[in-house]
């Protein structure tokens, strides 16, 4: 099975969140667009529907839903009962994986049979107060 590799970021212009591919730059290292679709022209890229997006709201998708189908991406809070966490990406011992951060220093794996249980609540960057209500 292929996974969809998208990303999502709240564009500068309107605050609005955008998915689509991201776009980087090695000259302007601390920027971010994100593309609704791209065209490759030679060794030019050509971007319909490009934006600049804040570089610190930038998430990728787990390939992932939570119990209602909604998308999970890197950055969103799940609810597991009257538990909240926030949905991290680690690198660690030569692999990478999606996880919920447990605690500052402690990130789970995801249980497939689990995801069936979680909901998307929010995200870090428009509701961070919801990790400080967690229970």
């Amino acid at each position: 099975m292929k996974r969809e590799i998208l990303f999502r970021g709240k564009r500068l212009d309107n605050g609005e969140w955008m998915g689509g591919d991201l776009v980087l730059s090695a000259t302007y290292p601390d920027k971010a667009w994100i593309a609704e679709s791209k065209i490759f022209i030679g060794k030019q890229l050509h971007g319909v529907g490009v934006r600049e997006v804040d570089h610190a709201t930038v998430g990728q998708y787990t390939g992932l839903a939570d119990k209602n189908g909604v998308k999970i991406f890197e950055g969103d809070i799940l609810r597991h009962g009257r538990t909240l966490h926030e949905v991290v990406f680690e690198r660690r011992n030569r692999s990478a994986y999606f996880g919920w951060r447990v605690e500052a220093d402690e990130t789970w794996h995801f249980d497939y049979d689990f995801l069936r249980q979680l909901e998307v609540v929010g995200n870090i960057h428009d509701n961070p107060e919801l990790l400080e209500e967690t229970v």
